[in-house]
């Protein structure tokens, strides 16, 4: 086993809207569970990853794809940088919904249970609400919201 290594550098290289680099400019290493001098695990490196996609999406933009990382080692030093790119894709908002496979309930029931308001951010916490509202109401045999890999325009 050779010489433990240790987080030094986190950068972030992202591509795309003034938005979406603003919001990145905002974003911690702890966030991204990296923590400045503490060991470097892979499995460490490979969270931050999905931890950058979930904020990413969590800030309206849930097409956003992981670009090329570098991990660099200083083996003097015994430390690790890493940058991670990542291209946001333009900032999402709820568009109209599409009910499929009703066949006994009025849409007022869905619309009732819908908690984002067409045109707002798009916001995961309110899909998995709605979803939760659905499931919780027993009236259904399975629930899914699906949106699209690209967006209106």
């Amino acid at each position: 086993i050779g010489p433990l290594f240790t987080f030094a550098e986190l950068s972030l290289d992202i591509e795309g809207d003034e938005t979406a680099k603003t919001y990145c400019r905002t974003i911690t290493s702890e966030e991204l569970g990296i923590e400045y001098g503490k060991p470097a695990f892979p499995s460490l490196i490979l969270e931050a990853e999905e931890k950058l996609l979930v904020l990413l999406e969590n800030n309206g933009h849930p097409l956003a794809k992981l670009g090329k990382k570098q991990v660099t080692a200083d083996v003097a030093a015994h430390t690790i940088s890493i940058l991670f790119s990542a291209t946001p894709g333009p900032q999402a908002f709820f568009g109209d919904v599409e009910i499929e496979g009703n066949r006994h309930l009025l849409p007022v029931f869905f619309n009732r249970k819908i908690a984002w308001n067409k045109g707002e951010v798009y916001d995961p916490k309110k899909v998995e609400r709605t979803l939760n509202a659905l499931e919780s109401s027993g009236l259904l045999s399975s629930v899914s919201v699906i949106h699209g890999n690209e967006l209106d325009e």
